[in-house]
């Protein structure tokens, strides 16, 4: 059963802090029709590119880079840390009173997206500070990309919140931005309306490389039956 995108989780990036957090909080995401123009997305895919193009040649750590088959570079998978890592010293202790200093790991123009267009919308939806931890690079290769009888799984069912490993797993948020259309058929985001109001609920091991771990017990309820449906264009993040 597939249920509608609530109106009322539609926001945008003019909407005031207060906006945002009350459709977060009710709703458990919130979709920012247009945060991208079409020319920014288009540099963040040219970035992108480019970024791939120079790993051959890269001494950029292999935890940050997976593949699928590491002897087909074709089946690159996820790129960890695109944005930058966060420094904290002696200094900045007090998140409250004192700047977080970010260092550029691997690209400045994704820890200037980071830091100008998500960080404040993040902090709009959870009513409070944040911190910086990730910016990851998704890829689903297409079957010409693998070895005869391979090709990429789908992501299996999980919560954010078990990968974060912090207390209260809702002191966080998760953004995610469409480079190229995301449909049903190759595999959009879904939801499961009203989950966030219960709990974490147990993992176990996947089978999946890059999402090692699933919801063992999914599918067995009826309260994971009437899932909302995400399909979006390039640009358009929950």
């Amino acid at each position: 059963m597939r249920l509608p995108i609530p109106s009322t989780s539609c926001v945008t990036t003019d909407d005031s802090p207060a906006v945002i957090h009350n459709s977060f909080t009710e709703h458990g995401f919130c979709v920012f029709r247009n945060f991208l123009s079409h020319r920014e997305v288009e540099e963040a895919i040219r970035e992108i590119e480019l970024f791939k193009d120079g790993l051959k040649d890269s001494d950029i750590s292999s935890e940050h880079i997976m593949y699928d088959d590491p002897e087909l570079p074709s089946t690159l998978k996820q790129i960890q840390r695109l944005h930058g890592k966060t420094i904290v010293t002696s200094r900045t202790t007090n998140l409250n009173s004192n700047p977080i200093i970010l260092i550029p790991e691997h690209s400045p123009f994704f820890g200037e997206l980071m830091t100008a267009k998500m960080e404040p919308i993040s902090q709009a939806a959870l009513g409070e500070g944040v911190v910086q931890k990730n910016m990851q690079y998704f890829n689903k290769p297409e079957i010409k990309a693998y070895k005869e009888g391979r090709g990429s799984l789908p992501t299996p069912p999980h919560q954010d919140g078990f990968y974060f490993m912090i207390e209260p797993a809702a002191a966080a948020v998760t953004m995610w931005l469409a480079l190229e259309p995301a449909e049903s058929e190759n595999g959009c985001l879904s939801y499961i309306r009203g989950s966030h109001r219960r709990g974490m609920r147990k993992h176990g091991y996947s089978g999946v490389f890059g999402f090692s771990q699933k919801i063992l017990d999914f599918g067995t309820d009826e309260v994971d039956i009437p899932s909302i449906w995400l399909p979006f264009s390039m640009g358009l993040p929950p």
